[in-house]
């Protein structure tokens, strides 16, 4: 999911509010960051195979390393771009 510009303002108050002073990275020491302008997601692993529907799924925002590109995930459900319940709606409508 592409976020639209109210939501990339919203994440960037959300990601300054809670990283207070600057993020160094674990592997190379960088301190320049690139936050995707896009929701991905994260699936429960069921052997390999590709399950829809009745599977865990994590709404994630990659925060990646500009130097090494370590990539941390935010969640977006706790960011408050996602409601914890949308998966969950369109995983029932689909069945």
């Amino acid at each position: 999911m592409i976020l639209d510009e109210k939501q990339k303002k919203h994440l960037l108050e959300h990601i300054n509010k809670v990283w207070k002073d600057p993020v160094v990275c674990s592997i190379c020491k960088g301190t320049k960051w690139d936050l995707a302008d896009k929701i991905f997601e994260l699936r429960e692993f069921n052997g390999g195979s590709l399950v829809i529907g009745k599977n865990s799924i994590i709404p994630v925002i990659p925060i990646i390393c500009r130097k090494c590109g370590k990539t941390h995930f935010i969640s977006a459900i706790n960011t408050g771009l996602i409601d914890s319940n949308d998966s969950k709606e369109k995983d029932t409508k689909k069945e």
